[in-house]
């Protein structure tokens, strides 16, 4: 097995762990952001409800009814703002320095264009991502090959 062969085993390998963390990651998130969900809705009702009462008791309904609403917006936003901000684990920072350094040495190995590993590169990403199919596969592998042969002559 030569060289390039390992480092593109390496560089398959890497796309599956990166597909594998990215579902172990949204399934956590999805279980916690449920059971947090629910326990949410149930004191957000309970809160809105309390602060219903007293504002309606004060002011009449109209004007407890618009200031809930408005603080529950309010807080609706500041949770859409919050979660936009949120960034990559750092797992996932690991494995995106590790595929770059190996698609560095691979490049420095076939000393081509870019272009051919350009095509090998999304030729694998569309097969781990099985939207490419057959024509991925065909695609991956000649370009593969005729950028094999020509770095043997």
């Amino acid at each position: 097995m030569t060289d390039i062969t390992q480092k593109l085993q390496i560089l398959v390998r890497i796309e599956k762990m990166r597909l594998r963390l990215a579902g172990r990651a949204f399934l956590g998130n999805v279980a916690m952001m449920l059971v947090a969900g629910i326990l949410a809705i149930g004191g957000l009702a309970m809160f809105s409800f309390a602060l219903f009462l007293v504002i309606s008791n004060q002011y009449g309904i109209l004007v407890g009814a618009l200031a809930t609403g408005g603080v529950l917006f309010v807080i609706a936003f500041l949770l859409l703002f919050f979660a936009k901000r949120l960034g990559k684990s750092s797992e996932n920072r690991t494995v995106d320095e590790l595929e770059k350094l190996i698609l560095g040495e691979i490049k420095a190995d076939l000393g081509q264009g870019q272009l051919p590993l350009k095509v090998i590169e999304q030729g694998a990403q569309a097969l781990l991502s099985k939207s490419g199919g057959l024509a991925s596969l065909i695609t991956a592998v000649l370009a593969f090959f005729s950028v094999f042969l020509k770095s043997r002559k």
